[in-house]
């Protein structure tokens, strides 16, 4: 049995042109393949392949002491091998036929990686430096990766994105926690160099955004807002210590946010669409406020000082509220009006108690600056009425009152201490009022 199987490798090997006889064979050739057997140093371990028919077989020749690896590809494929310094352990694949694999060459003391690609990609692979450890893709059929050559001892992160995306991978300084998106097909990715210790924040986004991040200081903690297709997200750039806040608007909205200083507590909305929603830029321990307005309005918002109440409206689509920017310690009061009315805020000064009308729609409402210490009485006047108030003197008890409509009451500016008069005419009336001494 053995007899008639020599002579029939005999047999074959005749008629395959080229192949050399040699005891050295250990392994059956199939006629007219092209094996190939390395030469190795005194001491390696020669390996032979036994291909397929129609192959091109490659090996390495290895230096002594290395473990020589190569390939048995499929029929019409063309492998790519490296030459390995002694001590390292190459790693490669079997591809598909057609495919085009690449096999970095390390340095002594490295761990290459290759990848199994499919058919009709373009891997691409790093070169790493002793220590690090290299970050290959293994893409989709049609995609372009990027990869970096990373500084020993970072941790390199790439994408695997679907056809027809453009990734990005970018290149750490040591120590960094990079972190990339893996964006839908059609995306255009956003990453980020951090400098040495932060920790960036990226997100997912849909088909058609434009991500927007930044590289932020050492110890920030930024936030990054996930929007829908076609909006235009914000990031802010804060300095170290500050708690920054962005909103998720939805497709149109203009988002808004602040860059606020060491140490305040910004607050934000997440609007409707359509919105114009402000938000202040305050000072350290001020607390900030942000309305969420419906679709149409304006908002608007003061930007107080250190220690003061910001006030604001939530008005109803269509009006257009003013504020104030009020010293500190003042407690600054403002409508909420009925759509088409002309709210009006005071500016009061430190320790006055302001107090406003909320008018029906259509009126003109009517409100005091009164001095340091006096407190005011304001109405609540009928649509159509012009009511009048004083602004007394510190000390004195200013009185206004709720004319019916079509009435023009008139009042007086009284001296300090006196206790002013005014009538309440009827409808059509002419009123007289006086002057009051003091005392009187």
């Amino acid at each position: 049995m053995s007899s008639t199987v020599q002579e029939g490798e005999r047999r074959d090997s005749q008629r395959c042109i080229g192949f050399p006889e040699s005891p050295s064979l250990k392994a059956y050739v199939g006629c007219r393949t092209n094996p190939v057997l390395i030469e190795p140093e005194r001491g390696t371990n020669p390996v032979l392949i036994e291909p397929e028919r129609g192959t091109n077989p490659v090996l390495i020749e290895p230096e002594r002491g290395t473990n020589p690896v190569l390939l048995e590809p499929e029929r019409g494929t063309n492998p790519v091998l490296m030459k390995p310094e002694r001590g390292t352990n190459p790693v490669l694949i079997e591809p598909e036929r057609g495919t085009n694999p690449v096999l970095i060459e390390p340095e002594r003391g490295t761990n290459p990686v290759l990848i199994e690609p499919e058919r009709g990609t373009n891997p691409v692979l790093i070169e790493p430096e002793r220590g690090t450890n290299p970050v290959l893709l293994e893409p989709e059929r049609g995609t372009n990766p990027v990869l970096i050559e990373p500084e020993r001892g970072t941790n390199p992160v790439l994408i695997e994105p679907e056809r027809g995306t453009n990734p990005v991978l970018i290149e750490p300084e040591r120590g960094t926690n990079a972190v990339l998106i893996e964006p839908e097909r059609g995306t255009n990715p956003v990453l980020i160099e951090p400098e040495r210790g932060t920790n960036p924040v990226l997100r997912n986004p849909e088909r058609g955004t434009n991500p927007v991040l930044r590289k932020p200081e050492r110890g920030t903690n930024p936030v990054l807002i996930e929007p829908e297709r076609g909006t235009n997200p914000v990031l802010i750039e804060p300095e170290r210590g500050t708690n920054p806040v962005l909103r998720k608007p939805e497709r149109g909205t203009n988002p808004v946010l602040i860059e606020p200083e060491r140490g305040t507590n910004p607050v934000l909305i997440e609007p409707e669409r359509g919105t114009n929603a402000v938000l202040i830029e305050p000072e350290r321990g001020t607390n900030p406020v942000l309305i969420e307005p419906e679709r149409g309005t304006n908002p608007v918002l003061i930007e107080p000082e250190r220690g003061t109440n910001p006030v604001l409206i939530e008005p109803e689509r269509g009006t257009n509220p003013v504020l104030i920017e009020p010293e500190r310690g003042t407690n600054p009061v403002l409508i909420e009006p009925e759509r088409g009315t002309n709210p009006v805020l005071i500016e009061p000064e430190r320790g006055t108690n302001p107090v406003l009308i909320e008018p029906e729609r259509g009126t003109n409402p009517v409100l005091i600056e009164p001095e340091r210490g006096t407190n005011p009485v304001l109405i609540e006047p009928e649509r159509g009425t012009n009511p009048v108030l004083i602004e007394p003197e510190r000390g004195t008890n200013p009185v206004l009152i709720e004319p019916e409509r079509g009435t023009n009451p008139v009042l007086i500016e009284p001296e300090r201490g006196t206790n002013p008069v005014l009538i309440e005419p009827e409808r059509g009336t002419n009123p007289v009022l006086i002057e009051p001494e003091r005392g009187r």
